[in-house]
């Protein structure tokens, strides 16, 4: 009889997407703990969740990092250890009766219940994705929802003027380092600002519909002549 297993396959170009997946396999070596608020933990707790289903006790978590490596994979080429990782996942029974209590719970919350979930900033571009084009010169009145769109306003605003600050020390920062690659900081920490160079390509843009959320003003009346 042959042995099942799991296979998810990722393929991601994320900045810091190396370091995560060599965190997770640290964590899986028992050399570290598991990267919280990462992709990579989501994958892990999605191949948990599918051993549990298929009650199987091994799973495969692989890889390809890069664009350029998915390119070498479809032309055939070959790819380093770095560019394509593959890991060997355990099944967690205890974390997999987490998941399906957890999981039951949701089910009875809001599926049973006919309740949906509060929306969070993980819907957001399922959202967009979802909405993408609006029905011409429809309004309603929403009155209730002032409050919320104030709190938008004010968060936005607030990101915008950190946005300010941040880019106010990157200034101070490259003009002090010039063409300096990089600076000991101190504390075993580095800043650096290496060179990437970009050959010229061209890429094809299908068409396609968004929207854009935005807070207007009221239009001002204009007076009889």
């Amino acid at each position: 009889m042959k042995k099942l297993s799991v296979v998810e396959i990722k393929m991601t170009t994320a900045r810091g997407a190396s370091e995560e997946w060599t965190a997770l396999q640290a964590f899986i070596n028992g050399e570290g703990d598991l990267p919280a608020y990462t992709a990579v933990e989501q994958y892990y707790m999605q191949i948990q969740a599918q051993m549990e289903v298929l009650d199987v006790d091994d799973g495969y978590l692989c890889v390809c990092i890069g664009e350029r490596a998915a390119l070498k994979l479809m032309l055939g080429l070959a790819v380093t250890d770095e560019e394509v990782r593959i890991i060997h996942v355990k099944r967690d029974r205890a974390l997999g009766a987490l998941v399906v209590k957890q999981v039951g719970a949701f089910w009875k919350r809001y599926v049973d219940a006919k309740v949906c979930p509060d929306t969070t900033e993980d819907d957001l571009e399922a959202l967009r994705r979802h909405w993408p084009v609006a029905d011409d010169g429809t309004t309603e009145r929403r009155h209730d929802r002032a409050g919320l769109v104030r709190k938008m306003q004010h968060y936005k605003a607030k990101a915008s003027a950190m946005k300010k600050k941040a880019d106010a020390c990157e200034a101070r920062l490259r003009s002090e380092m010039g063409t300096c690659e990089a600076w000991d900081i101190g504390d075993g920490l580095t800043l650096t600002a290496k060179t990437t160079h970009r050959k010229e390509s061209t890429r094809t843009v299908k068409a396609s519909s968004f929207r854009t959320l935005r807070v207007a003003k009221p239009k001002a009346k204009r007076g009889n002549s």
